[in-house]
Formats: structure tokens, C-alpha cells, sequence
């Protein structure tokens, strides 16, 4: 009898452990929206905060103002608990600690999106990716040995830059009124990063699953779309950074000069001196500033009176107006030739230009970072910044050698170096293995006369103009295959986890068959770019290894070609494609009232749990009842 009992309650505790653990699978709903972002200093609704006002005044030139878009089809969900996502751009120019380099395999990501709160960035993503951007931007820069003071939110604000917003309570979101606009109205997010790097800003929304069946305003066709998933919501974004710069560049081919000392002077006692730590708010500067590839350069300063000075081998500074090409008034402004600059309230942004020794130099164009996403029609869009103004940017098909195969695109960046770009698989050689992406950026002969990008093009052509190019992983949004080991084998029983770039914890898993086969649908592969890992079955000796997306195309292109396997077709399940552009995902524009961000996952498993509990005491009683029954009867008989 005790046996029996003792595999009754074991046979009740496994159900217990399986249905609580698939119980917390995916109970929930997700809808991401873009928020509007201006610089506080651009802002028409916040006004000027002087510089006189110190820490203020520092907080008010680090900060972005947000906002809902507005109509309710665009918004966060309504009378919904939202959280705020930062998407940071992670500059190629980025000096990262070689020590941050080996944690990370040497996969540095593009781009990392944070809550700039620890324990929320675990509840979304699984990872601490607040931690991750605070390494990334924590290094020793090698060219001036000056620390980077790392990524430091410092939270949201009124437009006083006094008053600070407090999330609700300690779980880090905002409310939204019935439209899905903020209850506090407009904000004022700020944070530090020394040097420039573009950011997106989008609302986060995790909602009851059993009651997110509808959002009362959107039709059938409006919910069906896949507006309000990361990948739609990101891509409609558009990026911003703050920190005023000026840019240093070449007054007769005028590109933009790197290895530039830019000096800022303070006039004291009626005396110019460098300007130092103890001069400026958050008693921190980093004076000379050497510029990159973009020749940019950043101050933030009290309101005085100042002088740049701008030292190169083979330039000469100030310029001679007589030598700066006309052409500059298409790019720059506010050209500086080392008159005094008086600030007063408002920041100054000030573009100088070196005249060269001998004829004008050109630089090696560089990509300076970019945000990738791909989309559920295959399309991966590209957005980012090159160092050259008015680049051209192309994106080529890759083959299995990494090398360029077909043209895919090409585009332009305007003035400021920015582009935006759409990939198109269908115009590779899928069959060949060819697939996204290698990025090529190529200079462009500024004092061209010719406008036209077609123009510009031939006219370079025959220069032999210079180029760089980054080559780069495929996003798919279906992956299907066998999972190898590092000796070539097959790996059966094995999990295969999906990591985002960075991440150390996975975005999610499957486990391969009996023949090492397994298949990741699009609702379990981020849209941005990732890793797959494979550990091998077994808690004694497990290997695992990990391969990128070009790695896995490489492994399983005769399986994929033989099967005619789309790896761009957004499936939700295995077998079923979901229509381009008006895919019905589980995790989208759904609505209903959030929960607390520590039960929401739970609220259904917890009743299951009691439900369960009260199923194991009952029986226990009953078989503990029956037990002593039969004790009872046993003896009557004997006596």
C-alpha cells in the first residue's frame, strides 16, 4: 500500500511540474509601437533651459522628448501598463575592451535595446541587456587614453529637467489613458553617451492572453497586420542622437578629416585656456577631442566665452576663405575660421574646414552603424550612418565565400550621412547560396557640379573612387535543418537555442529529432540578427557549438535547395505561410489590461498550481483513508 501511494503522489507531483512549466508558455500577447523622438534642444514644446542653469541645463542637452504618435491605430495599448525601449545604435568607431570582446566572442552586435532597467530587461528578453550596453561603451579609447563614462540612463524628466517622472511603481512602466497616449502627456528621457550614437525609441506592451482578443477602433484588416510586432514597429522608428557636434573637414575635397585635434578654449581673466573637467557641468570633458572617420566633434559647455583650435599634419588652420570650395554650402554650416564664440542660453554648432598642404586629401568612407530588421515579407531593412556625406550605399547578395555576388540595391545618404536601404531576396541566387548581405559604402566627388546620384556614379566610375565594405550575417525568418557538431555529425536529441547577438541567455529553444533534424518557426527567431547554439544531449560531457546564420545556410544548403526551402517566408508553424505583410502573429496587436510584470506569466499557472495542490492533498487523504480502513479491516479479520 505505501508503494502504491508513494507512486500515486510521484505520478501527481510530474503532472504538477509538466502542466505548471507549459502552463507559463507564451500566456501572454506582445504589441510594440514606435514612439515619436525630437532632441530636447530642437523641441518646440520645451523651452530653452540656459546654460547658466547647470545640472539642468547638462540633462536638457542629453535628452530625447518622447510621445506617442497620436492616433489610437499607432499607439501604445490603451489603459495599459507600457515600458520604455531603447534601441542604441553601437558605433564601428566604438573603442570596445579587448576583455568585452573575448566575453563576446568577438560578436559585437550592431545595435542593443534596453528598458535601462536591469530586472525589466530580463523580463522581456531573457538578458540583462542594460549590462551589456554599459560594458560596450566602457572601454579605454586608444587614441587619447581617456575612459568612457558608459552608457548611464538617468531617467525620465518634466521639460524643467528638475521634476523627475517616477515608472509606476518599482516595475518600470507608465500608464496610458484610453487612447494609449501617456498619462503623464510627453517626456523627457535622458541619458549619457560620450560621442554620438543614434538611438530609437518604442513601447513595450506584455498583455493577458485571454483577454487580448481585440482593440475596439481597428478593424478585421488593421488586426491582422504586422504593424505592432518588434520588427514593424522598429523599422517604422526614426533614429536620433543628441550631443551638439560640429564636424572638421577638407576645404578642397570636403570630406570630413579623421585624427583631428579639436581644442576647446575658455576665456578667464581676460585669458584663453583650455577648457578643463572642473569648467563644465557633470565635471567631465574630453579636451582635445580626436576625431573619426566622420570628423566630428562634441562639447557641452557652460555659457561663456570661446575658441576651437583644429591641429593635423599637412592642414593649416584657420582656412582661408578663398580656398574653401563652394560646394560647402550644399553639406556645411556655420563655418569657423577661430573668431571668438560666444554662447549664451542656446548651444552653438560650429564646421570647420583645414586647408590642406598641396592638394586636397580623400579618406577611406567608412559604415559607422547600423540597425537591421528584417520584415515578414523577406525584405531586410538596413538604416544607418556612413562617415561621408552623400555616400553611396549598395547592398549585395553574398555568397557562401563571403565575398559580393549580385547587386541588390542602392541608395544615397544625404548631407548628413544617413541612409536607408531595403534588401530583396528574391534578386539573389538563392540556389547558388547567395543571400543578404555585404554592404558596400563608396565616396562621392563632392565638388561635382553634377547632382543627379546617376551622374555622380559615372563620374566616379572611371576615378576608381574609395570604398569599404562590412559583410554581414543573414536574419531568416524560417530556419530549418540538422543540427553538426564541430566534427561534422549529426547531433540528435540536441537543444538548439536562438541567440541574439550579445545575449548570453537564449531568445528561445527547440530540441532536434532522433536524426538531429529541427525546425525554428518565425514566432521562435528574433528579427534582428542572431546566433544558433547546439548543446548536445546529456547532462555528463555535453558539447555544444556554435554557428552563424551563414554558417547553418552553408551546412543545410543541399537539404534547403532539394526541398525548395524558403528561409525568408514568415511561417508561424511548420507547413503554414502566413500572406506577406498581413500576417496575423501571436504576439501582435492584441490589447486588454496588462498585468503586474511578476504575475503575468503566472496568473493561470498559479490557479493550476492550487488546483493541483488540492488535487494531491485530497489524494493523500483518500489514500491514507483507504490505507488505515484496510489496516482496520485486516485486524478485524485476525481478531
Amino acid at each position: 500500500m505505501k508503494k502504491t501511494f508513494l507512486q500515486l503522489f510521484l505520478l501527481l507531483l510530474s503532472i504538477f511540474f509538466v502542466v505548471g512549466v507549459n502552463a507559463q508558455e507564451e500566456n501572454y500577447n506582445e504589441r510594440w509601437t514606435c514612439l515619436d523622438a525630437t532632441l530636447a534642444t530642437e523641441d518646440e514644446e520645451v523651452p530653452p533651459i540656459s546654460a547658466t542653469a547647470g545640472e539642468p541645463y547638462q540633462k536638457y542637452t542629453h535628452a530625447g522628448i518622447l510621445r506617442t504618435k497620436g492616433a489610437v491605430n499607432s499607439n501604445p495599448a490603451p489603459n495599459a501598463n507600457t515600458y520604455i525601449v531603447e534601441c542604441v545604435q553601437i558605433p564601428t568607431t566604438l573603442v570596445i575592451p579587448e576583455a568585452v570582446k573575448q566575453e563576446l566572442n568577438y560578436q559585437i552586435p550592431q545595435e542593443v535595446c534596453t528598458t535601462s532597467d536591469s530586472e525589466t530587461d530580463i523580463f522581456i528578453w531573457n538578458n540583462d541587456r542594460l549590462k551589456l550596453l554599459q560594458k560596450l561603451f566602457s572601454g579605454w579609447d586608444y587614441y587619447q587614453g581617456w575612459n568612457y563614462l558608459g552608457y548611464t540612463p538617468d531617467g525620465y524628466y518634466k521639460f524643467d529637467f528638475i521634476t523627475k517622472l517616477e515608472p509606476e511603481n518599482t516595475n518600470h512602466y507608465f500608464q496610458t489613458d484610453d487612447q494609449g497616449n501617456f498619462k503623464t502627456g510627453p517626456f523627457a528621457y535622458v541619458n549619457y553617451i560620450l560621442g554620438s550614437a543614434e538611438r530609437k525609441f518604442l513601447a513595450y506592451n506584455r498583455l493577458a492572453k485571454e483577454i487580448a482578443t481585440g482593440y475596439q477602433g481597428l478593424g478585421a484588416q488593421q488586426q491582422a497586420t504586422i504593424k505592432f510586432t518588434f520588427e514593424g514597429a522598429k523599422t517604422d522608428c526614426v533614429s536620433i542622437s543628441w550631443d551638439p557636434y560640429g564636424r572638421v573637414f577638407d576645404s578642397q575635397t570636403l570630406e570630413p578629416i579623421p585624427g583631428v585635434d579639436v581644442t576647446l578654449k575658455i576665456k578667464k581673466d581676460n585669458i584663453f585656456r583650455n577648457v578643463v573637467n572642473e569648467d563644465v557641468p557633470g565635471k567631465f570633458i574630453i579636451n582635445p577631442f580626436l576625431t573619426k572617420e566622420d570628423g566630428r566633434f562634441s562639447f557641452i559647455v557652460p555659457d561663456g566665452t570661446y575658441k576651437l583650435n583644429a591641429a593635423m599634419p599637412g592642414y593649416q588652420f584657420p582656412n582661408s576663405a578663398a580656398n574653401l570650395h563652394p560646394n560647402y554650402k550644399n553639406i556645411y554650416s556655420d563655418i569657423y575660421r577661430g573668431e571668438n564664440i560666444l554662447q549664451k542660453g542656446a548651444m552653438v554648432h560650429r564646421d570647420i574646414p583645414l586647408d590642406p598642404v598641396g592638394p586636397g586629401q580623400k579618406y577611406q568612407p567608412k559604415i559607422i552603424g547600423i540597425f537591421q530588421t528584417i520584415l515578414t515579407d523577406g525584405i531586410t531593412v538596413v538604416d544607418g550612418e556612413v562617415s561621408h556625406p552623400l555616400a553611396l550605399v549598395r547592398a549585395y547578395c553574398k555568397k557562401t565565400t563571403n565575398t559580393k555576388g549580385t547587386l541588390n540595391t542602392e541608395v544615397q545618404a544625404d548631407k548628413n550621412g544617413v541612409f536607408k536601404i531595403r534588401f530583396n531576396p528574391d534578386k539573389c541566387q538563392i540556389d547558388q547560396g547567395e543571400t543578404y548581405g555585404i554592404l558596400e559604402v563608396e565616396a562621392v566627388d563632392l565638388t561635382s557640379s553634377l547632382k543627379s546620384f546617376k551622374s555622380i556614379y559615372q563620374v566616379l566610375a572611371a576615378e576608381s573612387p574609395k570604398r569599404s565594405s562590412l559583410v554581414l550575417n543573414p536574419i531568416f525568418n524560417y530556419v530549418e535543418g540538422d543540427a553538426y557538431d564541430s566534427k561534422g555529425q549529426l547531433m540528435a536529441n540536441a537543444t538548439v537555442g536562438v541567440y541574439a547577438i550579445g545575449d548570453k541567455n537564449p531568445y528561445r529553444t527547440v530540441t532536434t529529432d532522433s536524426k538531429g533534424h529541427y525546425v525554428l518557426t518565425s514566432n521562435q527567431l528574433p528579427g534582428t540578427p542572431y546566433n544558433l547554439k547546439y548543446t548536445s544531449a546529456g547532462k555528463i560531457n555535453s558539447a555544444s557549438v556554435t554557428v552563424s546564420t551563414s554558417r547553418y545556410l552553408a551546412q543545410n544548403l543541399p537539404t534547403i535547395k532539394k526541398n525548395h526551402t524558403n528561409l525568408y517566408s514568415y511561417k508561424i508553424k511548420e507547413g503554414e505561410t502566413q500572406p506577406n505583410k498581413t500576417v496575423a502573429q501571436n504576439n501582435a496587436n492584441k490589447t486588454g489590461t496588462t498585468e503586474n510584470k511578476k504575475n503575468i506569466n503566472n496568473n493561470q499557472s498559479l490557479i493550476l498550481v492550487f488546483a493541483i495542490i488540492l488535487v494531491l492533498i485530497g489524494a493523500s487523504i483518500g489514500a491514507v483513508g483507504i490505507y488505515f480502513l484496510k489496516k482496520r479491516d485486516n485486524q478485524s479479520i485476525n481478531t
